[in-house]
């Protein structure tokens, strides 16, 4: 049993957790703080596929097929706010550093859970036997090639960390040295700690055992500065002095997927 009260020293620095959404989407720093009440858009040409067409050069005019065309996409994200608030203690030192850090930390998971309650619900669910669950290296397959024929860019999978754990495993993803991972076919994959138990596209949870994978296009996240605020006592309803100081940080994002969504359903025990 200590004879005294332990020496205080700094606790160490942690870094983020590696492999999240941030790893893969593009993120948009310091936007104008309106995207708070109105969320953001942008136009995007990249969604859609080039058609073919017989077409050869003697044929008439009448005998021509029609060509189709197809609408320019508007990309929509809602906003909604990431915070740390912590408590503590109040000791003349201004504590709200702590809650910037742990804010630092861990908002990529709080903007995975926010990306995944606002954007996923009526995916196209792509699982061959509804409510039966593939292998993740064949789930990782079927998403891969509808996303192929579907999108042109480089599609994202949304998966949480023991499944992308099973995929690694099963030899149907890779990672680099950051240890951002993607498909052997070059898909990037965010297996952030806001994935986990993930709804289906009808907002059903997964059986047990099962768990949902997700695809996209391109993601865009869009962050409002963080702001932090302090309060420092005061006295409670009866006039008693409060010795607790609170600090809360907090910013506004808003998150958007472009062209493509949809999900399959996979086994995550016994696999």
């Amino acid at each position: 049993m200590p004879l005294a009260n332990p020496v205080y020293i700094e606790a160490p620095r942690v870094a983020p957790a590696a492999g999240g959404l941030y790893a893969v989407a593009t993120v948009l720093d310091n936007v104008d703080v309106h995207i708070g009440a109105s969320g953001m858009r942008y136009l995007s040409e990249n969604c859609g596929v080039a058609s073919s067409i017989l077409d050869p050069a003697c044929i008439t005019a009448e005998d021509r097929a029609e060509k189709t065309f197809g609408d320019i996409d508007i990309v929509s994200g809602d906003p909604f706010a990431v915070y740390k608030g912590v408590q503590c203690e109040y000791l003349v030192d201004d504590d709200s550093d702590w809650a910037r850090h742990g804010l630092e930390l861990t908002e990529h998971i709080a903007v995975e859970q926010g990306m995944r309650d606002a954007l996923f619900d009526g995916a196209t669910d792509l699982t061959p036997t509804p409510g039966t669950a593939l292998a993740v290296n064949e789930g990782i397959a079927l998403l891969e090639g509808w996303a192929g024929a579907n999108y042109g860019g480089v599609p994202v999978l949304h998966m949480d960390r023991r499944v992308a754990s099973l995929g690694l495993s099963q030899e149907s993803l890779t990672f680099d040295l950051n240890y951002t991972i993607t498909t052997k076919q070059g898909s990037l994959v965010a297996n952030g700690g806001g994935y986990f138990n993930m709804d289906g596209p009808t907002g059903a949870a997964p059986a047990a055992g099962t768990a949902w994978i997700y695809v996209t296009g391109a993601v865009l996240v869009a962050r409002t500065p963080v702001i932090v605020n302090r309060v420092i006592p005061g006295v409670d309803a009866s006039g008693a002095h409060l010795n607790i100081q609170h600090a809360l940080a907090e910013r506004m994002v808003a998150v958007t997927a472009e062209c493509i969504l949809a999900a399959v359903l996979v086994e995550t025990v016994g696999a």
